[in-house]
Protein backbone atom coordinates (compact mmCIF):
# COMPACT_ATOMS: atom_id res chain seq x y z
CA UNK A 1 0.00 0.00 0.00
CA UNK A 2 1.42 3.39 -1.16
CA UNK A 3 0.34 6.89 -2.05
CA UNK A 4 -1.13 9.70 0.10
CA UNK A 5 -4.61 8.47 -0.40
CA UNK A 6 -3.64 5.77 2.39
CA UNK A 7 -3.17 7.91 4.90
CA UNK A 8 -7.28 8.35 4.91
CA UNK A 9 -7.96 5.03 5.16
CA UNK A 10 -8.24 5.01 9.21
CA UNK A 11 -10.54 8.74 8.18
CA UNK A 12 -12.26 7.09 5.90
CA UNK A 13 -15.51 7.21 8.01
CA UNK A 14 -15.82 11.42 8.71
CA UNK A 15 -18.53 12.37 7.97
CA UNK A 16 -19.12 16.33 8.88
CA UNK A 17 -16.26 18.83 9.47
CA UNK A 18 -17.18 22.41 9.47
CA UNK A 19 -15.00 25.31 9.01
CA UNK A 20 -15.48 28.92 9.79
CA UNK A 21 -13.60 31.66 7.16
CA UNK A 22 -14.51 35.36 7.42
CA UNK A 23 -15.46 37.23 4.54
CA UNK A 24 -13.04 39.18 2.29
CA UNK A 25 -11.80 39.61 -0.91
CA UNK A 26 -11.66 36.61 -3.26
CA UNK A 27 -7.72 35.11 -3.16
CA UNK A 28 -6.64 37.96 -0.44
CA UNK A 29 -4.09 37.51 1.77
CA UNK A 30 -4.03 39.86 4.60
CA UNK A 31 -1.43 39.90 6.79
CA UNK A 32 -4.01 40.03 10.11
CA UNK A 33 -4.23 36.53 11.93
CA UNK A 34 -7.44 35.65 12.07
CA UNK A 35 -9.08 34.56 15.13
CA UNK A 36 -11.29 30.90 14.92
CA UNK A 37 -12.26 28.33 17.56
CA UNK A 38 -13.68 25.09 16.28
CA UNK A 39 -15.99 22.68 18.71
CA UNK A 40 -15.23 19.01 19.63
CA UNK A 41 -15.77 16.56 17.21
CA UNK A 42 -19.47 14.73 16.57
CA UNK A 43 -19.12 10.85 18.36
CA UNK A 44 -20.23 7.86 16.48
CA UNK A 45 -24.23 8.25 15.58
CA UNK A 46 -25.00 5.49 17.58
CA UNK A 47 -28.66 3.94 17.81
CA UNK A 48 -31.39 5.57 15.97
CA UNK A 49 -32.92 8.29 17.49
CA UNK A 50 -30.03 9.70 19.16
CA UNK A 51 -29.27 13.33 19.23
CA UNK A 52 -26.27 14.58 17.99
CA UNK A 53 -24.58 17.78 18.28
CA UNK A 54 -21.35 20.21 18.94
CA UNK A 55 -20.60 23.66 19.72
CA UNK A 56 -17.89 26.17 19.13
CA UNK A 57 -17.54 29.47 21.35
CA UNK A 58 -15.58 32.81 19.52
CA UNK A 59 -16.47 35.40 22.04
CA UNK A 60 -20.08 36.22 22.27
CA UNK A 61 -20.91 34.06 19.25
CA UNK A 62 -21.75 30.14 19.60
CA UNK A 63 -22.52 27.90 16.53
CA UNK A 64 -24.42 24.15 16.93
CA UNK A 65 -23.71 21.91 14.34
CA UNK A 66 -26.66 19.15 15.32
CA UNK A 67 -27.97 15.74 13.41
CA UNK A 68 -30.20 12.62 14.62
CA UNK A 69 -28.94 9.47 14.29
CA UNK A 70 -31.31 6.89 11.68
CA UNK A 71 -29.61 3.75 13.11
CA UNK A 72 -28.78 0.97 10.87
CA UNK A 73 -25.25 -0.41 9.46
CA UNK A 74 -23.82 3.05 8.19
CA UNK A 75 -25.53 4.68 10.82
CA UNK A 76 -26.81 7.59 8.25
CA UNK A 77 -27.62 11.33 9.82
CA UNK A 78 -30.95 13.13 9.55
CA UNK A 79 -32.36 16.66 9.87
CA UNK A 80 -29.06 18.51 9.95
CA UNK A 81 -28.74 21.92 11.41
CA UNK A 82 -26.49 24.68 12.54
CA UNK A 83 -27.79 26.88 14.81
CA UNK A 84 -25.75 30.55 15.65
CA UNK A 85 -26.28 32.61 18.53
CA UNK A 86 -24.88 35.79 18.67
CA UNK A 87 -25.04 39.91 19.36
CA UNK A 88 -27.42 40.17 16.31
CA UNK A 89 -29.42 37.45 17.21
CA UNK A 90 -30.37 33.71 16.35
CA UNK A 91 -30.60 31.65 13.38
CA UNK A 92 -31.20 28.22 12.57
CA UNK A 93 -30.72 26.57 8.79
CA UNK A 94 -30.56 23.02 7.67
CA UNK A 95 -27.37 21.72 6.03
CA UNK A 96 -28.42 20.18 2.84
CA UNK A 97 -27.11 16.15 2.49
CA UNK A 98 -24.87 16.23 -0.53
CA UNK A 99 -25.36 12.88 -1.30
CA UNK A 100 -28.54 10.23 -0.78
CA UNK A 101 -26.83 9.37 2.90
CA UNK A 102 -24.26 11.18 5.09
CA UNK A 103 -21.95 9.60 8.09
CA UNK A 104 -20.44 11.20 10.68
CA UNK A 105 -17.89 10.47 12.54
CA UNK A 106 -15.41 13.01 14.25
CA UNK A 107 -17.48 16.27 12.67
CA UNK A 108 -17.27 19.53 14.21
CA UNK A 109 -18.18 22.98 13.48
CA UNK A 110 -15.79 25.89 13.82
CA UNK A 111 -15.97 30.24 13.89
CA UNK A 112 -13.98 32.31 12.41
CA UNK A 113 -14.32 36.41 13.12
CA UNK A 114 -16.03 38.38 10.44
CA UNK A 115 -17.78 41.57 9.87
CA UNK A 116 -20.15 42.12 10.95
CA UNK A 117 -20.95 38.32 11.88
CA UNK A 118 -18.76 35.29 11.56
CA UNK A 119 -19.36 33.29 8.12
CA UNK A 120 -19.78 29.54 8.73
CA UNK A 121 -18.66 26.44 6.56
CA UNK A 122 -19.69 23.08 7.11
CA UNK A 123 -17.45 20.26 5.41
CA UNK A 124 -19.93 17.57 4.35
CA UNK A 125 -18.28 14.24 3.74
CA UNK A 126 -20.79 12.18 1.35
CA UNK A 127 -19.86 8.77 2.55
CA UNK A 128 -18.62 5.90 0.84
CA UNK A 129 -15.53 3.67 1.21
CA UNK A 130 -13.10 6.57 -0.06
CA UNK A 131 -14.50 10.23 -0.19
CA UNK A 132 -15.73 12.56 -0.86
CA UNK A 133 -16.65 16.49 0.93
CA UNK A 134 -18.82 19.37 -0.24
CA UNK A 135 -18.09 22.74 1.46
CA UNK A 136 -21.42 24.55 2.03
CA UNK A 137 -20.85 28.02 2.75
CA UNK A 138 -23.50 30.28 5.45
CA UNK A 139 -23.02 33.74 6.50
CA UNK A 140 -25.15 35.83 9.04
CA UNK A 141 -26.36 38.80 7.10
CA UNK A 142 -27.62 41.72 8.91
CA UNK A 143 -31.08 41.21 9.14
CA UNK A 144 -30.49 37.90 10.72
CA UNK A 145 -31.26 35.85 7.76
CA UNK A 146 -28.69 32.96 7.04
CA UNK A 147 -28.63 30.33 3.87
CA UNK A 148 -25.81 28.18 2.36
CA UNK A 149 -24.49 30.33 -0.11
CA UNK A 150 -22.34 28.39 -2.00
CA UNK A 151 -21.23 25.13 -2.37
CA UNK A 152 -17.98 23.42 -3.87
CA UNK A 153 -16.84 19.67 -4.43
CA UNK A 154 -13.92 18.80 -2.98
CA UNK A 155 -11.77 15.29 -2.88
CA UNK A 156 -9.97 14.27 0.03
CA UNK A 157 -7.37 15.40 2.42
CA UNK A 158 -9.72 18.63 2.99
CA UNK A 159 -8.79 20.68 6.61
CA UNK A 160 -8.56 23.99 7.13
CA UNK A 161 -5.22 26.49 7.12
CA UNK A 162 -4.11 29.57 7.74
CA UNK A 163 -1.97 31.23 5.96
CA UNK A 164 -0.75 35.22 5.93
CA UNK A 165 -3.69 35.88 8.19
CA UNK A 166 -5.86 34.13 5.46
CA UNK A 167 -8.06 31.04 5.92
CA UNK A 168 -8.49 28.28 3.12
CA UNK A 169 -9.89 24.83 3.18
CA UNK A 170 -7.12 22.12 1.43
CA UNK A 171 -8.33 19.38 -0.02
CA UNK A 172 -7.20 17.44 -3.37
CA UNK A 173 -8.84 17.60 -6.48
CA UNK A 174 -11.35 15.01 -6.60
CA UNK A 175 -10.75 14.47 -11.02
CA UNK A 176 -7.89 12.19 -10.66
CA UNK A 177 -8.43 9.42 -8.71
CA UNK A 178 -9.85 5.87 -10.24
CA UNK A 179 -8.18 8.05 -13.89
CA UNK A 180 -4.93 6.70 -13.94
CA UNK A 181 -4.72 4.15 -11.52
CA UNK A 182 -6.80 2.72 -8.86
CA UNK A 183 -7.60 4.66 -5.82
CA UNK A 184 -5.14 3.70 -3.20
CA UNK A 185 -2.49 4.32 -6.14
CA UNK A 186 -3.82 7.48 -7.65
CA UNK A 187 -2.88 11.29 -6.99
CA UNK A 188 -4.80 13.60 -5.52
CA UNK A 189 -3.39 17.64 -6.38
CA UNK A 190 -3.58 19.71 -4.06
CA UNK A 191 -6.57 22.59 -4.17
CA UNK A 192 -7.14 25.68 -1.96
CA UNK A 193 -10.39 27.15 -1.82
CA UNK A 194 -11.41 30.42 -0.41
CA UNK A 195 -14.98 31.13 0.81
CA UNK A 196 -15.12 35.06 0.71
CA UNK A 197 -18.59 35.56 1.66
CA UNK A 198 -20.35 35.11 -1.24
CA UNK A 199 -18.70 31.84 -3.02
CA UNK A 200 -16.05 29.74 -2.93
CA UNK A 201 -13.00 31.03 -5.22
CA UNK A 202 -9.76 28.77 -6.04
CA UNK A 203 -6.89 30.03 -4.58
CA UNK A 204 -4.09 27.53 -5.16
CA UNK A 205 -1.77 30.36 -7.15
CA UNK A 206 -1.55 32.12 -4.75
CA UNK A 207 0.39 29.37 -2.44
CA UNK A 208 3.27 28.65 -4.77
CA UNK A 209 5.06 27.39 -2.17
CA UNK A 210 2.67 24.26 -1.31
CA UNK A 211 2.18 23.19 -5.18
CA UNK A 212 6.21 23.09 -5.19
CA UNK A 213 5.74 20.81 -1.92
CA UNK A 214 2.76 18.84 -3.45
CA UNK A 215 5.07 18.23 -6.71
CA UNK A 216 7.61 16.86 -4.80
CA UNK A 217 5.61 14.08 -3.32
CA UNK A 218 4.14 12.80 -6.82
CA UNK A 219 7.78 13.34 -8.34
CA UNK A 220 9.11 11.39 -5.43
CA UNK A 221 6.25 8.56 -5.82
CA UNK A 222 6.33 8.28 -9.78
CA UNK A 223 10.77 7.69 -9.12
CA UNK A 224 9.53 4.54 -6.62
CA UNK A 225 6.77 3.32 -9.12
CA UNK A 226 7.04 4.06 -12.61
CA UNK A 227 4.27 2.18 -13.71
CA UNK A 228 1.72 4.47 -11.49
CA UNK A 229 0.84 7.01 -14.23
CA UNK A 230 -1.25 8.87 -11.80
CA UNK A 231 1.90 9.85 -9.76
CA UNK A 232 2.84 11.97 -13.02
CA UNK A 233 -0.20 13.21 -13.96
CA UNK A 234 -0.04 14.78 -10.48
CA UNK A 235 3.35 16.51 -10.83
CA UNK A 236 2.20 17.70 -14.50
CA UNK A 237 -1.05 19.05 -12.91
CA UNK A 238 1.57 21.09 -10.38
CA UNK A 239 4.30 22.21 -12.45
CA UNK A 240 1.58 23.35 -14.88
CA UNK A 241 0.52 25.64 -11.46
CA UNK A 242 3.84 26.99 -11.44
CA UNK A 243 4.43 27.95 -14.63
CA UNK A 244 6.83 25.22 -15.84
CA UNK A 245 3.66 23.06 -17.67
CA UNK A 246 6.19 23.20 -20.92
CA UNK A 247 9.15 21.17 -19.59
CA UNK A 248 7.07 18.83 -17.49
CA UNK A 249 5.37 18.02 -20.66
CA UNK A 250 8.53 17.33 -22.39
CA UNK A 251 9.51 14.74 -20.16
CA UNK A 252 6.14 13.27 -20.89
CA UNK A 253 6.96 13.08 -24.36
CA UNK A 254 10.55 11.82 -23.76
CA UNK A 255 8.85 9.14 -21.41
CA UNK A 256 6.09 8.12 -24.05
CA UNK A 257 9.51 7.79 -26.65
CA UNK A 258 11.47 5.46 -24.38
CA UNK A 259 8.50 2.78 -24.24
CA UNK A 260 7.94 4.16 -20.51
CA UNK A 261 4.38 5.38 -20.13
CA UNK A 262 3.21 1.91 -19.38
CA UNK A 263 0.75 2.31 -16.70
CA UNK A 264 -1.12 -0.28 -14.36
CA UNK A 265 -3.16 -2.31 -16.38
CA UNK A 266 -6.89 -1.08 -17.26
CA UNK A 267 -5.74 2.37 -16.88
CA UNK A 268 -4.24 4.91 -20.04
CA UNK A 269 -1.10 4.36 -20.90
CA UNK A 270 0.87 5.67 -23.86
CA UNK A 271 -1.32 8.15 -26.24
CA UNK A 272 -4.41 7.60 -23.90
CA UNK A 273 -2.34 9.01 -20.79
CA UNK A 274 -1.53 11.98 -22.64
CA UNK A 275 -4.89 13.09 -24.27
CA UNK A 276 -7.03 12.04 -21.02
CA UNK A 277 -4.43 14.28 -18.89
CA UNK A 278 -4.74 16.96 -21.17
CA UNK A 279 -8.54 16.71 -21.53
CA UNK A 280 -8.64 16.94 -17.56
CA UNK A 281 -6.26 19.46 -16.87
CA UNK A 282 -8.34 21.89 -19.52
CA UNK A 283 -11.44 21.34 -18.14
CA UNK A 284 -10.15 21.81 -14.43
CA UNK A 285 -8.69 25.26 -15.84
CA UNK A 286 -5.41 24.44 -15.40
CA UNK A 287 -2.62 26.50 -17.74
CA UNK A 288 -1.89 25.35 -20.73
CA UNK A 289 1.18 24.76 -22.58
Amino acid sequence: MRGRSLSLVGAAAIALAAVVVAPGPAGARTTVRPSYACSPTLPVPGPAGRDLSVTASLRSTRATLAARSSGGLVQPLTDLRVDVRGPSGAWERPVPRVVSYLLSMGSEVCLVAGTPAPSVIVLAYSGGAHCCYSALGFVDSAAGVARPLARVDLADFAALRADHGHVVVRAGEGAFPYTFDNYAMSSEPIRLESFDGHAFVNVIRAYPDLVRADARTWDGLFARYPSDLSYLAGWVADESLLGRGASAWRRVATLRSEGRLHGTLGYPSGRGFIGQLRAILRALHYPSS
